[in-house]
């Protein structure tokens, strides 16, 4: 039977952490963070996509829970979350690939989005957004808006007015 030295099995231990971390690193990508997130949101889509993106992110950072950044080796993305009594909600989703994304499948799980006349009525406010159009099949799917939609001032206030709305559905104590 074999004995290992103590720091030897510290050192041991250390370097099969970080084997690990480097295997899932690999495998699905490193966190993004907003500064990843926007620099890629340019480079991917140009510099008014982009801008309309951090408008977007500054302006709804502060009315949720918590904005959580995936992994990825190409496309990123922000899920902006608000936690209420043990639920989370989706309120929305940006992705580095251009997109603002409202989640109706995940919304569509939670009260009162369950009932499909409070998603019919978040879908009307998104419809009017200008040059956005979603037929009533998205009622329990992605409702995917490509962000050059979004870089107008009345857009990007119809955008807000909409995400406003559904974040004013969501229970409160």
């Amino acid at each position: 039977q074999q004995i290992i030295p103590l720091l030897e099995a510290e050192d041991y231990q250390v370097q099969l952490r970080e084997k690990e971390q480097r295997r899932r690193s690999t495998q699905k990508g490193d966190r993004w963070d907003e500064t990843k997130f926007l620099a890629e949101m340019e480079r991917n889509n140009g510099k008014d996509v982009r801008a309309a993106a951090e408008e977007m992110f500054l302006w709804l950072t502060p009315k949720v829970s918590y904005p959580w950044f995936g992994y990825g080796t190409k496309d990123g993305g922000v899920m902006f979350m608000i936690r209420h009594g043990g639920i989370k909600y989706h309120v929305c989703r940006m992705s580095t690939q251009g997109r603002f994304v409202f989640r109706l499948d995940y919304l569509g799980r939670r009260s009162p989005f369950s009932e499909e006349k409070v998603r019919r009525e978040l879908l009307n406010k998104i419809n009017g957004i200008p040059e956005v159009q979603f037929k009533d099949d998205v009622l329990n799917r992605k409702a995917r808006i490509p962000f050059e939609k979004l870089t107008s001032k009345e857009a990007m206030s119809k955008l807000q007015e909409a995400v406003l709305w559904l974040i004013e559905q969501i229970p409160r104590d």
